[in-house]
């Protein structure tokens, strides 16, 4: 069996990337798509700041036993990558809203888990 894979030319890059934006702004628009966030994606978020932001706020609060902080804490894990992998990466991206400072805002949330907007969107869209 042979093992074949496709390869895009690098000299032709330009090309490429002109030839996918067609094609994906032609899909938004034959399906009658946003291309910034909806309901769907506001609940996601809600729901990842609580998965990060309720934990903690227990923790500090209450004088739970160690396994129940320990929970929390893989429970404010999954909160935090939530909010870095979906709320923070698509403000970045121009994609949470149509308008420009909630995506700044939603982008901004990276300084919440100790990072920086212009050395995330240097190394993600520039470097990417």
């Amino acid at each position: 069996m042979q093992n074949s894979s496709i390869r895009f030319s690098r000299t032709d890059s330009p090309q490429f990337f002109k030839t996918l934006n067609k094609r994906v702004n032609a899909y938004f628009k034959e399906n009658q798509i946003k291309k910034t966030g909806n309901w769907r994606l506001y609940l996601k978020a809600a729901i990842m700041f609580s998965l990060f932001f309720a934990p903690y706020f227990i923790i500090l609060t209450l004088n739970l036993p160690m396994w129940a902080n320990l929970l929390l804490t893989l429970l404010m894990g999954v909160g935090m990558a939530g909010v870095g992998m979906n709320v923070m990466h698509d403000g970045n991206h121009g994609t949470f809203s149509s308008k420009k400072w909630v995506n700044k805002l939603m982008g901004g949330s990276i300084y919440i888990l100790a990072g920086n907007v212009y050395n995330w969107q240097v190394q993600h869209n520039v470097l990417h």
